[in-house]
């Protein structure tokens, strides 16, 4: 049964292949960050794939975006897929909050033909214990792997 199991699991993994994560806030000048994580189409259904990260991020001090990319270990690909595949978009509907000048935070993934967007408007660390927390789950994944603080998030 593990194997069925894992077998289940590692192809629906091998189907995302893209998630961009977007972050800003409207009055923080340069806040605005996108982590595009792309696995090519050609590896899609190999184990031990490439996965590319990109982030793009706008330098007050240099006035321009500046853009990083590297390599993103399968380990931690993995680990990002599952946290995105835990999120029940009811969970997000159901959960209304009232929030002044908070971040605006959209997950983005799929595959060639098919694609999802979530969309949390005031996301934050206190959301844990919310029924924000596997999207918050998610969100902090990706920011680890990419190496990124966002301030009130991770």
């Amino acid at each position: 049964m593990f194997s069925i199991v894992s077998s289940i699991v590692f192809s629906q993994e091998a189907k995302l292949g893209y998630i961009t994560l977007e972050n800003s806030n409207s009055i923080v000048i340069g806040s605005h960050i996108k982590i595009e994580i792309f696995k090519p189409i050609y590896d899609l259904g190999k184990r031990d794939s490439h996965t590319e990260i990109k982030i793009t991020k706008y330098s007050v001090k240099e006035k321009k975006e500046l853009i990083e990319k590297y390599t993103l270990p399968e380990n931690e690909y993995i680990e990002i897929v599952n946290a995105i595949l835990k999120i029940n978009p009811i969970d997000l509907m159901n959960d209304f909050q009232t929030v002044i000048d908070g971040d605006y935070t959209t997950l983005k993934f799929g595959s060639i033909d098919a694609s999802v967007e979530y969309s949390v408007y005031g996301l934050s660390k206190g959301d844990k214990d919310t029924p924000y927390k596997d999207f918050l789950i998610a969100v902090q994944s990706i920011l680890k792997s990419a190496k990124v603080k966002i301030y009130g998030i991770n």
